[in-house]
């Protein structure tokens, strides 16, 4: 073998193990810039005011009634927690936070999601906005709604059914009421 040959087989070799390299450090790099993302949303789930809220969910203390509506701080605070269950949702919804990173949150998310009277609640919701909006609930309600992210993971793991979606479901099924004016 020529030393010409020999150079270009030793250059293609460092220029392999260069690419190598910088590709290892750009996981790298990335890996810590995810998890620096993802701190401050574990954070915020142990703040005293969502932390608070998905302990009522899991410990069957949230009491869903119409007279919840003129709560004030409590139907905030309950919503404010909704919001935030929806976005982290989204966020995984979309691939922003993988299933791992989405892991951390999914335990609090799904034993919140199997409280029926949240789920009272949620029904509420959902078919006020779609009253309010003019959506058809069963076919663009869902899209359109307020927590759209979470009524769709709530679907997809099985923790709300099909009813859920029909406006008079509450007729029929006694875990459902109709206390907002839809």
């Amino acid at each position: 073998m020529e030393i010409g040959s020999i150079a270009d087989v030793c250059t293609a070799l460092i220029a392999f193990v260069g690419v190598v390299v910088s590709v290892r450090e750009y996981l790298r790099s990335n890996k810590l810039k995810r998890s620096s993302y993802l701190e401050p949303l574990i954070e915020k789930m142990k703040s005293p005011g969502i932390s608070e809220i998905v302990y009522m969910f899991q410990y069957g203390q949230f009491d869903y009634k119409k007279e919840f509506h003129k709560s004030g701080e409590m139907e905030r605070k309950v919503d404010k927690t909704l919001q935030y269950f929806s976005y982290l949702c989204y966020l995984r919804e979309k691939n922003i936070i993988s299933k791992g990173e989405f892991s951390f949150f999914e335990l609090e998310i799904s034993q919140s999601l199997r409280d029926p009277k949240l789920i009272d609640y949620l029904f509420n919701l959902y078919h006020f906005v779609c009253c309010v909006e003019g959506y058809n609930p069963n076919k663009d309600g869902i899209e359109k709604s307020v927590y759209s992210s979470l009524l769709k993971y709530a679907k997809r793991r099985g923790l709300i059914v099909e009813s859920f979606f029909e406006k008079n479901a509450f007729l029929e099924n006694d875990c459902y009421h109709h206390y907002l004016n839809y």
